[in-house]
């Protein structure tokens, strides 16, 4: 087994605040440090930082706007990083960027979670909806490596072991996401790790002897388990490492990067005007799923919240204060909607993907609809509209169509293609649908008419999300991580969009580098319901923690 050659280097931590306004510490996501360990690289403003851990100067570096998923090479002298449609690299100094590897459709690089930069030049990357894929060295083809088994539905975060022993990588089944697997170099696969019920992820290995990781959603923080390269197996009891710690990294000599203070917590449900000003703070809750719905008559509101035993639906009425939890199952549902009547409400659970109708008042047992999420009914409550899970390719949806009564087989296809399409919204006469696709490489707003499917309206430029509707229909919102914007119609003479608008820049809950979160607006446009990050205490300051030799403090597990 491998182990630190210099086991007398003392134990010494330090803590890089994330000081607002800073923007060399406004980390959101995906902190890496050089194999080396002198190097931190990490992601601020959507442009990639280095920062020297001997002088503790940190520096942007040009070229690589609008980046993401940074990643060493083995000797730490370049950086990689993923754009849109490309894989590319730069030196750690700054210098011009190159290209790696083109690409695009579900293999696009947009929503990566992590990447690999393996001794021969090659890369591999995850990006949460396919397999494990691979940028050829040499061509900079990128092919699938290694497909999803049956059950599995994508993979994520990957980390290389050292001396050519093979991949680590986070798999997601169709019943949880709780489990981490070995690939080893002649090909074979075999599950290293399993936490059922939780999720686990940004698996990193120790020279200690460890594989580091994140658990998500039971005792959340990083943990650590002993593991012989020589068996390639796990042969110990896992530990706590930091509660409440998150994102991993670890260098050779054992230096262990990791954000404390930044995982999901308190965020305000909240009302705000078209210029973006707090009208009304409704409630302060806790959710990994920001996706507020307001009720036909614009008095109640919809949000799926965590609680100690999973993830349920509550109400919230903005006329009283009152909150009402409307489901006790443990089951992790992730958004809730309303038909016109105001009593039902459909929603679906995660991982499984089902979707359910619910009545408020419980007149009625839940019915279960079928394959589907981030799903609508037409205005007259008579047609489903769903994003049905295609996961035969990995982590995809299409969006399909059926009477609300029929059944499942009924559905028909109405946006379909290689990438991710979803969140279909009807417009108030039933004749336009907006959807959300990243067949771009990116997501964007789009719009089609219904039901004949005829001609295709580009409503974002440069990303968005999560069309909406005003109930007119003579405009239509949509979001990116910090900006709501507005785009007018015109229906004289057919269907005219005009350019996109920004009313207002909004805070973001974070729960998502690659989705922004959501958000629902009043049937007059005048009002948008939103959750933004509750103020928190000094203490709780959102940090980078810099451990060297992290196991000296656990000697003997």
């Amino acid at each position: 087994m491998t182990v630190i050659t210099d086991t007398t280097l003392p134990l010494r931590e330090f803590s890089i605040p994330m000081e607002p306004g800073d923007p060399s510490t406004s980390i959101g996501f995906s902190p890496r440090i050089s194999p080396n360990g002198q190097y931190l690289a990490y992601i601020s403003n959507d442009q990639i930082w280095v920062r020297d851990l001997a002088s503790m100067v940190a520096r942007p570096l040009a070229g690589t706007e609008n980046s993401h998923m940074p990643f060493w090479s083995p000797d730490s002298e370049w950086i990689g990083f993923a754009t849109t449609n490309e894989l590319k690299k730069t030196d750690r100094s700054g210098g011009q960027s190159s290209i790696l590897a083109k690409v695009s459709g579900n293999t696009s690089p947009a929503n990566a979670s992590s990447a690999v930069w393996n001794t021969d030049g090659s890369i591999y990357y995850t990006t949460g909806s396919t397999g494990l894929l691979k940028s050829s060295a040499q061509s900079g083809q990128v092919t699938t490596h290694l497909k999803q088994a049956e059950g599995e539905v994508d993979f994520h975060e990957v980390c290389a072991l050292p001396e050519g022993h093979g991949w680590i990588y986070v798999v997601h089944t169709k019943e949880d996401y709780g489990s981490m697997s070995l690939l080893t170099p002649d090909g074979k696969v075999k599950q290293v790790l399993a936490f059922p019920g939780d999720a686990v992820g940004h698996p990193a290995w120790s020279s200690s002897g460890h594989l580091l990781f994140e658990r998500q959603q039971v005792a959340e923080g990083i943990w650590a388990i002993p593991f012989s390269l020589d068996k390639l197996e796990v042969t110990g009891e896992p530990f706590l490492v930091s509660a409440g710690g998150s994102l991993p990294s670890v260098s050779a000599d054992g230096t262990l990067v990791y954000a404390a203070g930044v995982r999901a917590g308190l965020v305000q449900l909240a009302w705000f005007d078209r210029q973006g000003q707090l009208l009304d703070i409704i409630a302060e809750v806790q959710t990994t799923r920001p996706f507020p719905n307001i009720s036909p008559d614009g008095t109640k509101i919809l949000l799926c919240a965590n609680t100690d035993d999973g993830r349920e639906i509550w109400l919230f009425d903005t006329t009283n204060g009152n909150e009402r939890r409307l489901t006790f199952d443990g089951k992790r549902w992730d958004e809730a909607n309303w038909l016109s009547d105001g009593n039902r409400i459909i929603s679906y659970t995660d991982p499984d993907y089902v979707s359910y109708l619910l009545t408020l008042d419980g007149s009625e047992p839940r019915q279960e609809l079928g394959a589907g999420i981030l799903s609508r009914i037409s205005a007259d409550g008579q047609t489903l509209f769903y994003s049905k899970p295609m996961m035969e390719a990995g982590f995809n949806f299409d969006i399909y169509a059926r009477p609300l009564d029929a059944p499942e087989s009924e559905g028909r296809p109405l946006v379909t293609s290689a990438a991710i399409e979803w969140f279909p919204v009807p417009s108030p006469d039933g004749k336009f649908i907006l959807y959300s696709s990243e067949e771009s490489g990116i997501l964007e707003v789009y719009a089609t008419t219904y039901p004949g499917m005829v001609g295709r309206w580009q409503v974002s430029r440069g990303g968005g999300g999560w069309g909406r509707w005003r109930a007119d229909g003579k405009e239509i919102y949509f979001c990116t991580h910090t900006e709501i914007y507005a785009v007018s119609v015109d229906y004289e003479g057919g269907f005219t969009l005009g350019r996109p608008r920004k009313l207002f820049d909004r805070a973001t809950t974070g729960f998502s580098p690659t989705w922004p979160d959501g958000f629902d607006v009043t049937a007059d446009g005048e009002k948008f319901v939103m959750l933004r990050p509750a103020p928190t205490e000094e203490d709780a300051q959102p940090m980078l923690m810099v451990v060297q030799n992290w196991y000296r403090e656990f000697g003997g597990k």
